[in-house]
């Protein structure tokens, strides 16, 4: 697909959206990430990142990534830290044209600099869209007009972070409400809600009116349903190919030890594992069974030295095939088995 024809594709139903097209042949649909980054990435250069992000997305089928924000996670960037980390991830998109696009880290702490920034790395650069955009102020404040009205002259989409934290969001981190103040000044811009960190479902539903807002651009493909782990899915049982899980794995004494940014924000029914942490974990790996279908398989995140207790449980409720993977830092973090 020709860099001209994704700014297109984007502007009208964001990035995941835009990936049906084309499509290999045998393939049902495409994977890409459209919010990915260089930093917590091992390598001495964007190029080496690089390398590793692909070497991970190969082995989860993610055929694209869009990259953003370089090495940095400074929530108040200089223009100089703009521009320094935006180099690096066009070093990353040129060393990997085919794997790779790239996205304008601007602030509208610089409003003035981040539209000459969006001219060299958009207009004139390989970077295909905006964001981040970062927390020094909240996306519906009035230094943001001027770099939305340069996005919206070539109908180029904006990623912008929002947090509706359960704790309160801190100064200048924005909310699906500020989204939703800047899509309503803004209607023929394109914008991509990543995140909505913490009250998530609430952040869904204040998007939903504006038109020009996207969570996910599934719409239509995905179906959001409330309830108890597989209850919701009786209807489908024995019929699933596929059960994914992130469910909470902590044990409940480790969660006074966490980070303040976590313990202090996220709610504890999203962190809570119980006494071992596989309290839920144990409940999903009984039910599964009675979901998937012949063949089907689970698939789910685990904590710290919990691969051989879920591998046991598995192995008794009658899974075969079970094998674990590491993450990045080496520390065995997904397992999965098949369904007899």
């Amino acid at each position: 697909m020709k860099r001209r024809t994704l700014l297109q594709t984007l502007a009208g139903s964001a990035v995941l959206a835009g990936a049906q097209t084309d499509r290999p042949e045998g393939r049902r649909f495409r994977i890409w990430d459209e919010h990915c980054h260089l930093y917590s990435v091992p390598g001495d250069t964007p190029e080496e990142r690089m390398s590793v992000l692909i070497e991970c997305a190969d082995r989860l089928g993610i055929e694209r990534l869009l990259l953003s924000q370089g090495y940095s996670s400074d929530r108040h960037p200089t223009a100089d830290q703009l521009r320094t980390e935006n180099d690096r991830v066009m070093r990353a998109v040129r060393r990997f044209p085919d794997r790779a696009y790239g996205s304008v880290y601007l602030s509208p702490a610089h409003p003035e600099f981040s539209v000459q920034e969006f001219d060299r790395c958009v207009r004139d650069g390989p970077m295909v869209c905006v964001g981040e955009l970062e927390a020094d102020r909240r996306c519906n404040v009035p230094e943001m007009d001027v770099i939305v009205e340069r996005a919206a002259s070539m109908k180029v989409p904006i990623l912008q972070h929002t947090w509706m934290k359960t704790g309160g969001n801190d100064e200048g981190e924005s909310s699906p409400y500020d989204v939703v103040e800047l899509a309503q000044r803004h209607p023929d811009v394109s914008i991509v809600c990543v995140h909505t960190g913490g009250d998530w479902e609430r952040g869904i539903r204040v998007i939903r009116a504006a038109k020009n807002v996207y969570a996910l651009g599934l719409a239509g493909r995905v179906r959001l349903m409330r309830g108890d782990l597989l209850g919701p899915l009786a209807a489908q049982a024995g019929r699933l190919a596929m059960v994914v899980a992130n469910l909470p794995y902590l044990p409940s004494a480790v969660l006074p030890t966490l980070p303040r940014e976590v313990r202090d924000f996220e709610p504890r029914a999203a962190l809570d594992g119980g006494p071992d942490g596989l309290a839920l974990l144990r409940r999903l790996v009984a039910a599964a069974p009675g979901a998937l279908r012949p063949g089907g398989r689970l698939v789910l995140e685990i904590g710290e030295e919990q691969a051989g207790a879920l591998a046991s449980l598995m192995a008794a409720e009658g899974f075969t095939d079970i094998a674990s993977r590491a993450d990045l830092r080496g520390i065995e973090r997904y397992i999965a088995g098949a369904w007899a």
